[in-house]
């Protein structure tokens, strides 16, 4: 499947605008450290990914992690020898031969680029590795070989030959005690260390270090030597930190020293090694390098037009009224940008047709070739699927097989991925002759599909689970059915469950609304609700609808499906209210026993915006969880689920579980729309994650 990131074709913008972006450069270099201070808390806000173990009474187990200052604790074999103050750095040790790996149990979305500092220590080593792990991103070091090695997932990307000799003073001083600076921006990552090493000439202690100010030279895998590093399909998205020692390294040295050790550092401040940090603003703290940005954009650096965006809407919600006003000034590069990405942004699609009849579009046979047929994003064309005699339209699937809609005439708002396949039955079938049953859930998701022939009786397969529904049967013409039975079919057969609403109730509490709520009600009731204008106060304004973690709507009369648990408030705020589309996760359960998880999802969209699409990505692979996008969705490692209602405000719940046993899924929500200007945008959630503990059958 192509990537849509990779469909962008550069543009140059026209003259006019470059000739303005110098002329607002150079206006803009008088207020640049008025804000900066103040640049800094907006784009830089407490962006850390805890490192955490499990532990015993509070004690990891055959761990011990200390904060700065604080004692430590050695340990060999299972029991603690002695204990000592180590000054600012932060260690953790493990059981005497055994490897040792710290990892975050939280991470940071960080898609479009990055910067991390550690520092690195070891003894004298002259055998065994240690890692420093950046998610996919991880930078290895090999004692024996003295060799350094970068690896994206399992391929060496980048290698380091020092030539130094294993365990020598120089090694240690040069690469394996070392502070290293990472930095992933526009398709590029380059490493630099601190220093080359200890001056020892200058006086009888320590010495001075030699500072290093360059990037580090790797070979790359066909031999070319560089300091910059290309990665432009690299994805860092959900990046979790962490160390990992081998057990030749881990075996404590004769003097009962630190036989490996990992701290973070992020701007300068003395870390804790509980709490590395990782930020995504490409470092950029003042406002003189925001509008170097937002003066060169163009659709040749899609990423940066991403972060500009980014950075100017919380600049605009979040800054004071003088950096908001001076901000404001270069947004319309950042529209003009985004414009030119968007004129020639392409959809990946694929629809396609069964056997029995084909699809057209304008009166035309569909030419499925989205190469030579381009069809831009949120554009929306009118699909016709017509059967062949002898045949009948039964629906149309999505990417997993799922009902989307039983019309033969289709309205399809294009994403930046879109799958559809037009499914048609024969009319009549001989007995004998191959046909296919297909069963499908409440929400109507396939759930099982059985070959068989005419005639042929079929054993019904198990129940599927709704969340919500008590699922009573398959209806088949009209009778309910037990799974387990046997049916003959005498043609293609789409089944249906037969279920009625369970009776759990659920609390909400309405705060702000001409009617207050504070009642049960079961799953899937509808609850209206109107904002009370009486609340407000001179200079007070209605600031939207708030489930106490996310705005979920910004109209005065909202209305929502009872899914879980949940207190809305409406928001009164003196300050302007920014509208803008919204999508959030509202609440993640492990349900049916522990055997499968469920999202559930609410999107809001302004009434300037045209809805495209509207679902959840996901996934069970670790691997892959930094990457759930529209553009990325392949159907296997990564899969989409799409709402099937094309309203602009709304709810989507998906259930997922695993054959196999416990699993943990990945997802995130998204919301496709066209905004006021005609752009095609896409809005995703944060990564979130649950496990079901036994298999689905």
């Amino acid at each position: 499947m192509k990537i849509f990131m990779k469909k962008f074709i550069s543009v140059i913008l026209t003259v006019a605008l470059i000739v303005s972006a110098f002329t607002m450069v150079a206006s803009a270099a008088n207020v640049t450290t008025d804000y900066d201070a103040e640049l800094n808390t907006l784009l830089v806000p407490n962006r850390r990914t805890e490192l955490g173990w499990e532990a015993t009474d509070g004690v990891p187990n055959n761990w011990h992690v200390i904060k700065e200052g604080l004692a430590l604790k050695y340990m060999a074999n299972t029991s603690v020898e002695e204990t000592t103050v180590m000054g600012r750095y932060n260690f953790a040790r493990w059981n005497a031969g055994k490897e040792v790996e710290y990892l975050s149990k939280k991470g940071y979305n960080c898609k479009y680029g990055f910067q991390y500092k550690w520092e690195i220590f070891t003894n004298a080593a002259t055998s065994g590795t240690t890692e420093v792990i950046m998610g996919n991103l991880r930078f290895v070091t090999d004692y024996a070989s003295t060799t350094i090695k970068l690896y994206y997932l399992d391929d060496c990307i980048a290698t380091l030959e020092t030539g130094l000799t294993p365990g020598s003073t120089d090694f240690i001083e040069v690469y394996a005690l070392q502070a290293y600076t990472v930095t992933y921006m526009d398709g590029k990552l380059t490493v630099s260390r601190l220093s080359d090493g200890v001056d020892h000439t200058i006086n009888k202690g320590y010495g001075e270090l030699i500072k290093y100010d360059k990037n580090m030279v790797w070979t790359l895998p066909d031999g070319t030597e560089t300091d910059v590093i290309p990665m432009e399909n690299a994805d860092f998205g959900f990046v979790q930190l962490g160390f990992k020692c081998s057990k030749e390294i881990g075996h404590p040295s004769l003097n009962k020293g630190v036989p490996g050790g990992f701290i973070s550092q992020w701007n300068g401040e003395s870390p804790i090694f509980a709490q590395p940090r990782l930020f995504d603003s490409y470092g950029m703290g003042y406002l003189s390098e925001i509008v170097d940005l937002f003066t060169g954009l163009s659709a040749d650096s899609p990423i940066d037009v991403y972060h500009a965006r980014k950075y100017y809407t919380t600049i605009v919600n979040e800054g004071s009224s003088g950096l908001v006003s001076t901000i404001r000034n270069y947004e319309s590069y950042i529209n003009a940008a985004e414009k030119a990405i968007a004129d020639r942004a392409t959809s990946s699609y694929d629809i396609t047709a069964t056997a029995g009849g084909n699809i057209y579009c304008n009166n035309k046979a569909f030419v499925n070739d989205s190469t030579t047929n381009i069809i831009k994003p949120g554009e929306i064309r009118t699909f016709k699927a017509v059967p062949n005699v002898g045949y009948s339209f039964a629906y149309w699937a999505d990417e997993k097989g799922a009902v989307v809609s039983y019309d033969s005439t289709f309205d399809v708002a294009f994403s930046e991925v879109t799958i559809l396949k037009a499914v048609f039955h024969k009319d009549s079938t001989a007995a004998g002759k191959d046909i296919t049953v297909t069963f499908r859930d409440h929400a109507g998701n396939i759930v099982s599909s059985i070959a068989t022939t005419s005639g042929a009786k079929v054993t019904l397969p198990a129940l599927p689970f709704s969340f919500g529904y008590n699922i009573t049967g398959w209806m088949i013409n009209g009778v309910e059915y037990e799974a387990g039975s046997s049916v003959a079919f005498t043609a293609d057969t789409v089944i249906s469950v037969a279920a009625n609403k369970e009776t759990t109730v659920y609390n909400v509490i309405v705060s702000g609304s001409t009617v207050e709520i504070d009642n049960t009600f079961t799953y899937n009731s509808l609850i209206e609700v109107t904002f009370d204008k009486n609340l407000l106060k001179l200079g007070e304004n209605f600031g939207g609808w708030s489930n106490g973690k996310d705005i979920v709507s910004y109209n005065e009369n909202y209305s929502f499906f009872v899914g879980s648990d949940v207190e809305i408030t409406a928001i009164i705020t003196r300050d302007t209210v920014n509208i803008t589309p919204l999508i959030s996760v509202t609440d993640v359960s492990i349900i049916n026993g522990g055997k499968m998880v469920s999202f559930l999802t609410e999107r809001y969209l302004p009434s300037n915006c045209t809805f495209i699409d509207a679902g959840t990505i996901y996934t069970n692979d670790v691997a892959c969880s930094s990457m759930l996008y529209l553009s990325t969705v392949n159907g296997t490692s990564i899969r989409k689920a799409s709402t099937k209602f094309n309203t602009a405000n709304g709810q989507f719940r998906l259930n997922l579980g695993s054959r196999s046993g416990a699993t943990t899924f990945y997802a995130v929500a998204y919301l496709s729309y066209v905004d006021a200007s005609g752009i095609y945008r896409t809005a995703y959630t944060p990564v979130y994650s649950a496990s079901s503990t036994a298999a689905n059958a």
